[in-house]
């Protein structure tokens, strides 16, 4: 319930901002540590964020404050957002990985009407196929095709897969 709000309000460019450069920080604090040498983290931000035109110095001012290795940063984007201000958000996600080597992945992938649009031109390196379509494998009918035929087309377009909900050994 709160993102939503957040959302609406426009509150998620300032609390996007904070959550951006702290999970920065603490990245950056636990690969000094002798087992988080290749941690990555991955932070959501939403369209309005990207959509911000201060997104680029929000980004900057996070991994330059922090001395992060930018690309340890993985901005996930849900497929939605994708579609909302496309021009906006895909600008904001190519300065990312142009400027700064910062990745981008879609995040819940599989589970809007765009799906396939969304994949040719997204400038991104990776998708997160929506765990309810990896759950269902093995339990519905036509969900492992589904889920091997999005696996097939991200990887025929040079992108890393990624399945959320893999729980069981099934």
């Amino acid at each position: 319930e709160f993102v939503p709000i957040a959302e609406e309000t426009g509150l998620i460019v300032p609390l996007g901002r904070w959550v951006l450069r702290a999970a920065c920080a603490q990245l950056t604090a636990w690969r000094t540590l002798p087992a988080g040498a290749g941690l990555t983290v991955g932070v959501n931000v939403s369209h309005r964020q990207l959509a911000d035109p201060s997104f680029a110095s929000v980004l900057s001012e996070a991994v330059t404050e922090t001395g992060l290795d930018a690309r340890a940063l993985r901005l996930e984007v849900k497929e939605y957002d994708l579609s909302r201000e496309p021009e906006a958000v895909q600008r904001a996600l190519s300065y990312a990985l142009d400027a700064h080597g910062v990745r981008a992945q879609i995040d819940d992938f599989g589970t809007g009407a765009s799906s396939m649009r969304l994949l040719h031109g997204f400038p991104g390196d990776a998708v997160k196929i929506h765990r309810a379509l990896v759950i269902g494998m093995g339990r519905e009918a036509g969900a492992f095709e589904i889920v091997k035929a999005l696996v097939g087309l991200a990887h025929n377009l040079g992108l890393e897969v990624i399945a959320e909900g893999v729980e069981t050994a099934a």
